[in-house]
C-alpha cells in the first residue's frame, strides 16, 4: 500500500487536502485518480487509509476512510555517525533508514572532512530530513527516524543514555558478538506506552577514529568492537552492524505483523 507523510494531521480529520508536492506527486508522477486508496501516515505511529476525491495536481482531497496505529517493531538504534565528505552521508541516512534506524546523530571527530558551515548547518538538516522521509515512504514506515544538527563528538557521547553502546573499531580485540546480549534491557523511556530498548553505534568518519575519540568513546561507556576480519567503508558500516542488530533484537526476518483494529 503507498503511503505519503503528512506530520500536522488532524486525528478527527474525515477529509484532507494535500500539499502541493504531494498533490504533484499522486496525480501526476504516480497517476492515481479517484477512488484509489493509499495512507498518510505522520510518522509517529498514526496511519489513515484515505481514498483519492479530487485529483487535482496542485490541491487534492482525500476522503478518510479509517484511522489506525502502527507499533514501531525495530528496535530503537541512535547512529551517531562520523560526518563523511560530499555526499556519503545522504546514502547513510538513506540505507539505515530502511533498515530502521530511529535517530541518526552526525558528529564531528578529529578525521572528519566533511565539516559544514554553521549557517549551513539548518539547511543541511532540512535536506537530510527530506531524504530520510523520503527513504521511510519507500520502505514503509510509519515511524519517522529524527536527524539532528552535527555536533561535537563529546556533546554527542554525553547526551546519550542507551543501554547498549557499541563502537566499531578496526583494532578492538572484542568481537561484536561477544558482547551483544541475549536480551536487551529496558532503559526506562517509552514509546506509546511501551518500554524502549536503546542501543548506541559510533563509527567513525573515513580517516577512523584518533586514538583521542575512542578514549572519549570508551569514558562513556562505548564498548570498542570489531565486525569481523575486514575494515569497512564508513558508509557500509553502519548497514553492516545494524542489520545485525535488528536481526538480533528488532524485526528483520520476523514474520509480519498484525496491523491494529481501525479506531
Amino acid at each position: 500500500m503507498r503511503r505519503f507523510y503528512v506530520p500536522c494531521l488532524e486525528a478527527t480529520a474525515q477529509t484532507v487536502e494535500l500539499s502541493a508536492e504531494i498533490s504533484h506527486h499522486i496525480v501526476t508522477v504516480l497517476r492515481l485518480r479517484p477512488t484509489d486508496v493509499f495512507d498518510l501516515c505522520d510518522g509517529a505511529g498514526h496511519c489513515w487509509r484515505v481514498e483519492l476525491e479530487v485529483d487535482n495536481a496542485k490541491k487534492a482531497r482525500v476522503r478518510v476512510l479509517e484511522q489506525r496505529t502502527e507499533a514501531e517493531t525495530a528496535v530503537y538504534i541512535e547512529l551517531l555517525q562520523g560526518v563523511p565528505k560530499g555526499e556519503r552521508f545522504d546514502l547513510v541516512l538513506q540505507k539505515n533508514t530502511e533498515l530502521g534506524v530511529s535517530r541518526f546523530i552526525p558528529v564531528y571527530t578529529q578525521r572528519c572532512q566533511g565539516r559544514i558551515a554553521r549557517e549551513k548547518e539548518e539547511k543541511k538538516r532540512q535536506r537530510w530530513e527530506k531524504i530520510v522521509q523520503e527513504a521511510a515512504r519507500q520502505s514503509g514506515r510509519s515511524w519517522m527516524p529524527k536527524v539532528e544538527n552535527p555536533t561535537p563528538l563529546e556533546a554527542a557521547l554525553q547526551a546519550c543514555t542507551a543501554g547498549l553502546r557499541l563502537v566499531l573499531w578496526e583494532e578492538a580485540e572484542t568481537a561484536l558478538n561477544a558482547v551483544l546480549p541475549a536480551k536487551l534491557e529496558h532503559d526506562g523511556e517509552q514509546v506509546e506506552g511501551r518500554e524502549r530498548s536503546t542501543i548506541a553505534v559510533l563509527i567513525g568518519p573515513e580517516g577512523g577514529l584518533a586514538p583521542d575519540d575512542l578514549a572519549q568513546a570508551r569514558s562513556y561507556g562505548f564498548v570498542p568492537v570489531r565486525f569481523g576480519p575486514r575494515i569497512l567503508r564508513t558508509e557500509t558500516a553502519g548497514f553492516a552492524v545494524n542489520s545485525v542488530l535488528q536481526y538480533l533484537y528488532g524485526d528483520t526476518g520476523a514474520s509480519p505483523q498484525q496491523e491494529d483494529e481501525p479506531r
